[in-house]
């Protein structure tokens, strides 16, 4: 059970929204898990989506490719509840540890090789160090004040997953992509479905922060 006091100033009310109508006529869906992630502007989304495509041509992989519109660097995993769970979110907690945790910034990012895994079953696109280290920084932050608000945050590395249900071992560098994170993003996972509900998005405000690099191994 969540605690239901925080700090003055880090409210943890809730709100409820609909669940996306996802068919599971196999009974694969595990739990729902809240995350907490940045996400790029539609075109550079867009980009990003047209290298995903490259790559799995490469490997003929033709199913399980994440939409354009719901790629996303997950920085943290904030809740995980049963199927059987009544919708709401942290809604509250989850803007005001944005507020208290970190300026709103942009971040400029780049990503530059692929990892597949066929324990995971997940093709992700990883980020260069520079990159990796600032959001990690971002990260930890989120997770003090998500922690002051009664949650209780689970980090995971930063990457970016482009496909799902991948069946083959990886890793190789690609052409660089960068791109610049604008949207904060409260997503639900429907875990066992590969698909990702958007809760809730804002802006990161203020000036661009640059953190690039080049091809790496």
């Amino acid at each position: 059970m969540r605690e239901q006091l925080g700090l003055p100033g880090l409210e943890v009310s809730e709100e409820a929204f609909e669940l996306d109508p996802v068919g599971d006529p196999h009974g694969r869906l595990m739990s729902y898990d809240h995350y907490r992630a940045i996400a790029p502007p539609t075109e550079d989304a867009r980009r990003i989506d047209s290298v995903a495509g490259q790559v799995c041509r490469q490997y003929g992989l033709a199913k399980g490719r994440q939409s354009a519109d719901r790629l996303h660097v997950t920085l943290l995993a904030i809740e995980s509840f049963q199927p059987d769970f009544v919708p709401r979110a942290p809604i509250g907690a989850v803007i005001n540890a944005a507020s208290c945790a970190a300026p709103r910034f942009g971040i400029t990012i780049t990503i530059n090789r692929i990892s597949a895994s066929s324990r995971t079953g997940a093709l992700v696109f990883c980020l260069d160090e520079p990159a990796t280290r600032r959001i990690t920084a971002l990260r930890n932050s989120l997770a003090v004040a998500l922690r002051k608000a009664g949650l209780k945050p689970q980090a995971s590395k930063p990457h970016m997953t482009a496909l799902y249900g991948c069946a083959l071992d990886a890793k190789q560098p690609i052409e660089s992509v960068q791109w610049t994170a604008s949207r904060f993003v409260l997503l639900l996972s429907h875990v066992g479905l590969s698909h990702h509900q958007w809760i809730r998005e804002w802006p990161l405000l203020g000036p661009s922060q640059s953190v690039t690099g080049g091809p790496g191994n």
